[in-house]
């Protein structure tokens, strides 16, 4: 179910060279209500909980005028100075994707992280970047973001 997986394929271009920095940042800044809608009355929403005792729970859940078509269990755990993604789509067994940092776009300049997992078949990247109350993310086979999907969603207030 790769529409309920999220990241920022249009953020995924540049090397790959590991870089430390701001490796200890908190990602509070996903945390809210996010809504994308598209032509034909699709739409995804995304929730993601507060932060606490290192782990962020996430929803996802993707339909089509008022009925669901898809959803997605996620968590975001810290593991060191790291955070790890893990992705359940329709509730299957959880994928996990690591924090990864590059030169070209150092991850967490402030509003922006990127996880990634080579060995996963599709997504293998998964990314998210904030602009004030706008969230990109998407998901891509490589951090060139060809073939990626990529949502572009809005803060919806309770």
């Amino acid at each position: 179910m790769r529409a309920v997986l999220a990241a920022g394929a249009a953020l995924m271009l540049g090397a790959s060279a590991p870089v430390p920095s701001h490796r200890a940042g908190s990602l509070d800044w996903l945390g809210g209500r996010w809504l994308s809608e598209a032509g034909g009355g699709k739409w995804t929403e995304e929730n993601w909980a507060p932060a606490r005792g290192g782990v962020m729970l996430g929803t996802n859940l993707s339909g089509e005028g008022g009925e669901a078509k898809a959803f997605e269990f996620m968590r975001i755990v810290r593991q060191g100075a790291d955070h790890v993604f893990y992705g359940s789509p329709g509730g299957a067994a959880p994928v996990a994707f690591r924090e990864s940092f590059d030169f070209a776009m150092p991850n967490r300049e402030r509003f922006q992280v990127t996880f990634e997992n080579p060995e996963h078949d599709f997504p293998r990247v998964i990314s998210y970047r904030r602009d004030g109350d706008r969230l990109t993310a998407g998901i891509a086979a490589d951090r060139s973001g060809k073939d990626g999907i990529v949502w572009k969603f809005r803060r919806v207030r309770d």
